[in-house]
């Protein structure tokens, strides 16, 4: 018999137009849209996934990224379990942003959650030494619990994130055998020049 744990809050974080959504959809629903609708606020979703012999509540929260809603933005990131933050491997300039959106979040939880950087839109084209050189100036290590390049658009690596967050999260709260990992690498597949 499965065990059940009880649903756990993953807020999903980036700026506009980097997928966010669209990771989502891609996990909870298995598809993926090709045109651009922008999140107004917040949407929610839950789905459960089994890893081991517990079954896994995720309720996903998909923040808005467009400016006007970011000073919103705090009000829903209160008592999150874990976060996404998601970026856009042909726009290096929003991996910039993951230190506004990480202090944002870090402004409102007052302990540490797992944290993981999801690189997406590998199906595009794109320079991976100027992503590498972006992530060693942030120094991505330190703040964050793991780096997950996907493609919502052919789902690479999309259920894998969640698997991985969800796995980390009974670790985190000390519900399954061994302890946290510290870091968490997993590149997948990439599109290079």
């Amino acid at each position: 018999m499965l065990g059940s744990v009880d649903c756990q809050k993953i807020v999903v974080l980036g700026n506009p137009n980097v997928g966010k959504t669209s990771i989502i959809q891609r996990f909870v629903h298995n598809r993926f849209e090709e045109r651009y609708a922008a999140t107004l606020g917040f949407n929610i979703y839950t789905r459960y996934i089994q890893i081991a012999n517990k079954n896994v509540g995720l309720t996903i929260w998909d923040i808005g990224g467009q400016e006007t809603f970011k000073k919103f933005a705090f009000r829903y990131l209160i008592e999150s379990d874990a976060a996404i933050f998601v970026t856009d491997v042909t726009r290096t300039e929003t991996i910039d942003s993951l230190k506004v959106w990480n202090d944002s979040l870090e402004q409102v939880i007052n302990r540490k959650i797992p944290k993981i950087v999801l690189f997406n839109k590998i199906d595009l084209k794109h320079d991976m030494n100027a992503i590498s050189e972006k992530m060693a100036s942030l120094d991505i290590r330190s703040e964050f619990n793991g780096i997950v390049f996907a493609s919502a658009k052919t789902g690479a690596n999309v259920s894998d994130i969640f698997s991985m967050l969800a796995k980390m999260l009974l670790e985190w709260n000390g519900k399954f055998g061994s302890p946290v990992k510290q870091w968490v690498d997993f590149k997948g597949a990439f599109v290079d020049e």
